[in-house]
């Protein structure tokens, strides 16, 4: 008797907003990562690997990257000008 040979596929993770994912392969057992574009941050897990038909993580999501510029106000005296 031939034992019946089940391979299950995930379905499509999706990409985060602001970044993409690497990876076509939603196959059991294979994986897929997540980048992040230039100035965001991902937050999260950066890899995802598909097993028995389910993603073993959510997807990240990428933040941006706060900048604060500091303004400092500088009084110069000119003295005898």
């Amino acid at each position: 008797m031939d034992i019946p040979f089940f391979s299950a596929f995930c379905s499509d993770p999706g990409m985060p907003e602001n970044g993409v994912r690497i990876g076509d392969d939603f196959g059991d057992g294979q994986m897929v990562a997540y980048r992040c574009n230039e100035a965001f941050n991902l937050v999260g897990s950066s890899t995802s690997f598909c097993i028995a038909g389910q993603w073993n993580s959510t997807k990240p999501t990428c933040k941006g990257i706060m900048y604060f510029i500091i303004a400092t106000t500088v009084s110069l005296d000119v003295i005898g000008a």
